[in-house]
């Protein structure tokens, strides 16, 4: 059979992304999404038909990613129908509950964050003089996870800053849309938001480093029509320095990884980046219809494993020791969002989750009020294409802080919630006066 599988799977989602290039371009989440997933699934053709990994994928087979193209179509399906962002005016939580919300931001983030700015620099320079000091950063972040005994919730601040980083990202663009903002709030913000980049090129995390590029896209793409034109135009400039920026770091990062030590005069960096890029939905193709072997939430919710009672993996290298003991397949891979999830659920229950999943998400993202955008499902939205576009490597939240940060995204969006329908309610008993005085004024323009 070969490598045919994935051609067509390829050509799949191809003729998927021309369909809505064709017929959805307008929906910028679901075109770049398609885009990145599309290029992913070119990525493994040139993995596959590589020398160095040629005997590496021998069970590819045409039910494996019929299996996975279901999967994404329908995991696409509530960014796809979303009509959450159509409204022209964006309902805003309450006042107060802006004010102090965005002043616990600042008090969680922003000290640690100008802390680590010195660090970020030092760390470029040293990589820049050696660049094996990016694989001892790596290294160390390693052998301190593999050290850990349990689950270590000692330093506080540093599990409340891990479990609110994604919301962290979104709440500094709402709150860039708002009237009558604080500057310096604004600024604050704006720094904290680089915290998640900072963490993670410390401790020499390519993918920490990508995610947070996509949340940043992400919430940019949500936002942009309720931005100030003025802001809009400069986040404009700045996402295109941010994605080259991105790319020379992962570029370094990379290299320091793999252009040393046992890699030294390889071809292993070139491989390195279609591996990254490309092994996600292959590593699937290739092993999951291959384990006989359920996890049963250890794998993605080893958290709520805990709650109930039952044992669980205290982090990544303890997992991979007990289960790589039973399964068939390699740990540590790239597997994506389906595939983790398949290993806890089996490939069936995993496809049942997913109908499931998408249909409460297109439910409360497909009803809209037209003139309103509330910022409770903007932040529903931003989560599910978190969730989504993280998942091209992996589950982002299977590990302890994940499941955290799971628990965190749900009871912020029921505050936001609760807070904006009290606002909804204010718009639309004085929405009709607002759009009276609006179109008056537009339809009698100055001379």
């Amino acid at each position: 059979m070969g490598g045919l599988p994935i051609f067509i799977y390829f050509a799949f989602m191809l003729a998927y992304l021309y369909v809505i290039y064709k017929y959805r371009r307008d929906n910028l989440l679901l075109l770049i999404l398609s885009c990145i997933y599309t290029f992913s699934a070119l990525m493994s053709i040139v993995l596959y038909n590589s020398e160095a990994y040629s005997t590496t994928y021998k069970d590819v087979n045409f039910f494996s990613y019929i299996l996975l193209y279901f999967l994404v179509i329908i995991s696409f399906y509530p960014v796809k129908n979303n009509r959450a962002l159509m409204g022209s005016m964006l309902v805003c939580s309450g006042s107060t509950l802006t004010r102090c919300f965005t002043f616990y931001l600042i008090l969680l983030y922003l000290p640690q964050t100008i802390l680590y700015i010195p660090e970020t620099i030092s760390n470029y320079q040293n990589i820049l003089l050696d660049f094996e000091y990016a694989a001892d950063m790596y290294d160390e972040t390693a052998e301190a996870t593999h050290n850990q005994t349990g689950h270590n919730f000692s330093n506080l601040f540093s599990v409340f800053r891990g479990a609110f980083s994604q919301i962290l990202v979104f709440w500094t663009f709402y709150y860039s849309c708002i009237d009558n903002k604080n500057k310096l709030f604004l600024y604050s913000l704006w720094i904290c938001s680089l915290y998640p980049f900072f963490a993670s090129f410390s401790n020499g995390s390519r993918t920490g480093i990508v995610w947070w590029m996509f949340e940043v896209l992400i919430a940019y793409l949500i936002f942009y029509k309720f931005l100030p034109p003025k802001t809009n135009r400069t986040l404009k400039i700045g996402l295109v320095v941010l994605i080259s920026f991105v790319i020379v770091i992962f570029s370094i990062l990379t290299i320091g990884r793999f252009s040393t030590r046992e890699y030294e005069g390889t071809n292993e960096v070139n491989n390195s980046i279609v591996l990254y890029s490309g092994s996600g939905q292959l590593n699937f193709a290739d092993d999951v219809i291959q384990n006989d072997v359920i996890q049963y939430g250890d794998n993605c919710f080893p958290l709520f494993r805990s709650i109930i009672g039952l044992s669980s993996s205290k982090n990544l290298y303890e997992r991979q020791a007990k289960w790589g003991k039973v399964m068939k397949i390699r740990q540590g891979a790239f597997y994506t969002l389906y595939g983790d999830l398949c290993f806890d659920m089996s490939y069936w229950g995993a496809f049942v989750f997913f109908v499931f999943l998408a249909y409460k998400f297109n439910k409360r993202l497909s009803y809209t009020d037209y003139n309103y955008t509330v910022i409770s499902n903007a932040f529903l939205l931003y989560f599910y294409c978190c969730i989504l576009y993280n998942g091209l490597f992996y589950f982002s939240y299977k590990t302890i802080g994940g499941n955290l940060a799971i628990i965190t995204n749900i009871a912020f969006y029921y505050l936001i919630k609760h807070s904006s329908m009290n606002n909804t309610q204010f718009y639309k008993t004085y929405g009709k006066i607002y759009r009276f005085i609006f179109t008056a004024i537009s339809s009698n323009p100055r001379k």
